[in-house]
């Protein structure tokens, strides 16, 4: 199920696209993460995961689509947060859709984006 429009503006998602069944444990850390599960990485940022983009009725083999929402705190560093999410996405992911732009997974070219993600979103008044 898709998170409401409005509930996506006023968060920072990115999207990953996976063919690999057990992403979305490996990424998270958890066996079952519902909607709304919070964790913690390296260079105090938080991701949330808003949900899995449902594709009923596709064709089989389409990627599997996972939300997940940006909170930033101050002090961060983008910089180590951007490494650890390229990480995790390097041979897991096909692609990742930051901003609305897709990017396949490659390393300095997914690291600068979600770096730059990452401080425009501490650089962001606060939306509440």
């Amino acid at each position: 199920m898709r998170p409401s429009i409005a509930y996506c503006l006023l968060m920072k998602v990115i999207e990953v696209e996976t063919q690999n069944p057990d992403f979305l444990k490996y990424f998270t850390g958890s066996d079952a993460p519902e909607t709304g599960f919070e964790f913690s990485i390296p260079g105090n940022v938080t991701l949330q995961y808003v949900g899995k983009i449902s594709r009923e009725g596709m064709l089989p083999g389409m990627p599997h689509v996972f939300q997940f929402a940006l909170s930033v705190s101050s002090g961060v560093i983008a910089k180590i947060a951007a490494d650890w999410i390229t990480n995790k996405l390097k041979a897991r992911a096909r692609a990742i859709r930051i901003a609305n732009k897709r990017l396949p997974v490659v390393d300095k070219e997914v690291a600068s984006a979600i770096s730059n993600f990452i401080e425009a979103e501490s650089n962001d008044p606060p939306t509440r």
